[in-house]
């Protein structure tokens, strides 16, 4: 039986779908009225041919009754789905997220214990911020305390954020939008991206050290199912883990694996810690783990949607785009938006791409077939913690 004011899990297999892979979504939830009333009110938002502005109220359900409406009176530009309601919403949302290290209301994918207890040091807080959500409670069907995914908080909370991801997500796929104001609605979620952040003469450097004919490039390891060329410095990750053949799934602790020199001679590290400045773990932030990718245009190199693993990773993705542009795509997993395409960004040459909050923890990313060569370094920062005896382990060396 749920307990009062505490966290469920919810069962499921929706599919989605990745170039060409197939990619479940393991958990959803259902909220049959708000639901209704979320996609009715980005429908009528996102239509191109309408001149006026929209204006729409719907009930919300708590408790067996209509709570507040919502939505009553939120009007919808021509140009932009995106309410200023739904942009400080999600803007919160995104902040808690990055505290807690959870999708927050998002679709946190098979659940585990170390997931629930993150969703609920969530929920504690945004119940105190969103009271009006109503009472929240939790139950324990596999063992671990969980949110009840049918108590009002939940209920409400989630349509509320459902309503905002989809008027976000349509507004950051429109053609018609001006670009800063993409930005400003993809920063909602956790997502910066700086342009020029290297000079071109530091681009020509860093593409040197990692050419195709050159020394470093026959070190690196080749992933089939990808065609992608990969390079490790600093902790050492498992190029496999059980149930899945990603590399950032696990870390083995030891004192070892400098950064190339190339990279600290650029001072990179230091100028990605400015950079990311505001995004949270400001103080944490090492990013003491790299892992560079060499993605051939005529082998297809590519990516699929997944998430740098939570386990064993901070809270800020660096990435550092070279050589060519490639189209990211973010993907949610939730049921409810499987109809809405993933957002498709552009990453310039020399660009910098900083993911945190929502679009880390929520939203996956994949990087479809490549058009032109194309080199990327990926920051991140090991949470030493997760490794079982780390104090000790961290101080060994790999040889030893």
């Amino acid at each position: 039986m749920p307990t009062t004011n505490q966290q469920t899990c919810w069962g499921g297999d929706s599919p989605h779908w990745c170039w060409g892979a197939q990619v479940h979504d393991d958990c959803h939830i259902s909220a049959p009225w708000t639901l209704k009333a979320a996609e009715h009110h980005v429908e009528a938002c996102s239509l191109s041919a309408r001149t006026a502005s929209y204006k729409v109220a719907g009930p919300i359900v708590a408790d067996g009754e209509l709570a507040e409406r919502e939505a009553a009176n939120t009007i919808c530009s021509h140009e932009t789905s995106v309410s200023e309601q739904d942009r400080v919403f999600l803007a919160k949302v995104n902040q808690l997220a990055g505290e807690f290290g959870t999708s927050a209301f998002g679709d946190s994918g098979m659940p585990n214990p170390s997931k629930a207890a993150r969703v609920l040091s969530f929920v504690k807080k945004a119940a105190a911020i969103w009271p009006e959500l109503g009472k929240w409670s939790t139950v324990c069907p596999k063992g671990f305390e969980e949110i009840d995914p049918e108590c009002p908080f939940w209920l409400n909370g989630r349509a509320k954020f459902l309503i905002a991801t989809k008027a976000h997500f349509n507004s950051i796929n429109s053609k018609k939008i001006q670009e800063v104001n993409r930005r400003n609605f993809l920063s909602n979620m956790g997502f910066v991206l700086i342009e020029e952040f290297i000079t071109p003469r530091e681009e020509a450097k860093l593409l040197d050290y990692w050419r195709t004919n050159g020394p470093i490039f026959r070190h690196g390891a080749s992933e089939q199912h990808t065609n992608r060329r990969f390079f490790h410095y600093g902790p050492i990750l498992p190029r496999q883990s059980f149930g899945t053949t990603r590399s950032t799934l696990g870390v083995v602790p030891a004192r070892m694996g400098t950064m190339p020199p190339v990279v600290e001679d650029m001072q990179l590290r230091e100028r990605l810690r400015k950079a990311a400045t505001g995004l949270g773990d400001e103080m944490q932030l090492t990013f003491d783990q790299l892992y560079v990718n060499f993605y051939s245009a005529a082998a297809k190199g590519r990516i699929g949607f997944h998430h740098d693993h939570v386990g064993t990773m901070q809270g800020v993705i660096a990435g550092l785009s070279l050589s060519s542009s490639c189209e990211l795509h973010l993907l949610a997993l939730d049921t409810e938006l499987s109809a809405w395409p993933p957002l498709a960004l552009q990453l310039p040459p020399r660009s910098l791409y900083l993911m945190s909050g929502l679009s880390r923890y929520h939203l996956q990313h994949g990087i479809p077939v490549h058009r032109a060569d194309r080199l990327s370094l990926t920051f991140r920062t090991v949470d030493r913690g997760s490794a079982a005896g780390s104090n000790r382990l961290w101080a060994r060396e790999w040889s030893s």
